[in-house]
Protein backbone atom coordinates (compact mmCIF):
# COMPACT_ATOMS: atom_id res chain seq x y z
CA UNK A 1 0.00 0.00 0.00
CA UNK A 2 0.90 3.49 -0.86
CA UNK A 3 -0.58 6.74 0.20
CA UNK A 4 -1.26 9.44 -2.15
CA UNK A 5 -2.68 13.31 -1.88
CA UNK A 6 -5.20 13.78 -4.50
CA UNK A 7 -6.05 17.64 -4.92
CA UNK A 8 -9.35 17.95 -4.82
CA UNK A 9 -9.97 15.77 -1.81
CA UNK A 10 -9.61 16.01 2.49
CA UNK A 11 -7.07 13.49 3.06
CA UNK A 12 -5.49 11.08 1.66
CA UNK A 13 -6.32 8.09 -0.43
CA UNK A 14 -4.34 4.68 -0.13
CA UNK A 15 -3.72 2.68 -2.94
CA UNK A 16 -3.13 -1.49 -2.65
CA UNK A 17 -2.46 -3.58 -5.36
CA UNK A 18 -3.79 -6.67 -4.96
CA UNK A 19 -2.93 -9.30 -8.03
CA UNK A 20 -2.62 -6.51 -10.20
CA UNK A 21 -5.72 -4.82 -9.61
CA UNK A 22 -5.81 -1.50 -8.05
CA UNK A 23 -7.70 -0.29 -5.05
CA UNK A 24 -8.66 2.92 -3.57
CA UNK A 25 -10.09 3.96 -0.43
CA UNK A 26 -9.39 6.67 2.63
CA UNK A 27 -6.07 6.37 4.20
CA UNK A 28 -7.63 7.23 7.73
CA UNK A 29 -9.39 4.61 9.76
CA UNK A 30 -12.74 5.49 10.97
CA UNK A 31 -12.23 4.04 13.91
CA UNK A 32 -9.27 6.34 15.20
CA UNK A 33 -6.91 8.55 13.10
CA UNK A 34 -4.25 5.86 12.28
CA UNK A 35 -3.39 5.84 8.27
CA UNK A 36 -4.16 2.54 6.74
CA UNK A 37 -0.89 2.75 4.27
CA UNK A 38 1.54 3.72 6.57
CA UNK A 39 0.25 1.67 10.40
CA UNK A 40 -2.06 -0.95 8.85
CA UNK A 41 -1.41 -4.15 7.41
CA UNK A 42 -2.63 -5.72 3.83
CA UNK A 43 -3.65 -9.42 3.78
CA UNK A 44 -5.98 -10.11 0.71
CA UNK A 45 -8.35 -7.14 -0.07
CA UNK A 46 -8.50 -6.84 3.80
CA UNK A 47 -6.71 -3.87 5.56
CA UNK A 48 -6.00 -4.03 9.00
CA UNK A 49 -5.40 -0.78 11.08
CA UNK A 50 -2.46 -1.34 13.17
CA UNK A 51 -3.78 0.74 16.37
CA UNK A 52 -6.44 -1.00 17.08
CA UNK A 53 -6.99 -4.32 14.90
CA UNK A 54 -10.24 -3.01 12.75
CA UNK A 55 -10.37 -4.62 9.28
CA UNK A 56 -11.70 -3.28 6.44
CA UNK A 57 -12.61 -4.55 2.94
CA UNK A 58 -10.96 -2.59 0.17
CA UNK A 59 -13.03 -3.12 -2.78
CA UNK A 60 -15.84 -2.17 -0.64
CA UNK A 61 -14.87 -0.36 2.50
CA UNK A 62 -16.84 -2.27 4.04
CA UNK A 63 -15.82 -2.55 8.06
CA UNK A 64 -15.40 -7.03 8.47
CA UNK A 65 -14.06 -6.54 12.48
CA UNK A 66 -14.74 -4.10 15.04
CA UNK A 67 -13.98 -2.06 16.70
CA UNK A 68 -14.90 -0.15 13.56
CA UNK A 69 -18.14 0.87 12.68
CA UNK A 70 -18.28 3.48 9.86
CA UNK A 71 -16.80 1.86 6.47
CA UNK A 72 -13.91 3.24 4.32
CA UNK A 73 -14.81 5.75 1.44
CA UNK A 74 -13.48 4.04 -2.01
CA UNK A 75 -12.33 5.83 -5.31
CA UNK A 76 -13.14 4.41 -8.26
CA UNK A 77 -9.81 3.94 -9.77
CA UNK A 78 -8.40 3.04 -13.53
CA UNK A 79 -4.72 2.57 -15.19
CA UNK A 80 -4.18 4.60 -18.56
CA UNK A 81 -0.87 5.06 -20.01
CA UNK A 82 0.92 3.40 -17.34
CA UNK A 83 -0.58 5.85 -14.84
CA UNK A 84 -3.65 6.11 -12.36
CA UNK A 85 -6.28 8.04 -12.19
CA UNK A 86 -8.09 8.21 -8.97
CA UNK A 87 -12.38 9.52 -9.54
CA UNK A 88 -14.13 10.78 -6.95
Amino acid sequence: MRQFIVEGLDGAVAVANVDGEFFAFEDCCTHGAASLSEDGELAGHTVECGWHRGQFDIRTGAVVASPCTVDLRTYKIDVREGRLHISF
